[in-house]
């Protein structure tokens, strides 16, 4: 085999170790934006969830309550003397 011919074929080699390189690194950044993006996308529905369920339970608790109060509704009906 000629010295120009095992040039070649260690380029070609050299080449195609590069570009599996850059391949696989591409490959790991795109998987871990996915992972990122998922990860942020949770957190925001999970964040919201709580803001939700935090007003629905003063909402509930304001209800409960005020509702019970049969004091407040004799005192409104009758008067403060009966």
């Amino acid at each position: 085999m000629k010295i120009q011919t095992k040039i070649i074929l260690l380029l070609f080699l050299i080449t195609g170790l590069f570009l599996s390189a850059f391949m696989l690194m591409r490959y790991s950044q795109r998987t871990r934006e996915e992972m990122f993006i998922r990860t942020r996308v949770l957190e925001k529905n999970t964040l919201f969830d709580k803001i939700i369920r935090l007003e629905g339970a003063t909402l509930e608790r304001f209800v409960f309550d005020l509702s019970n109060r049969d004091e407040m509704v004799a005192f409104v009906a009758y008067g403060p003397g009966l």
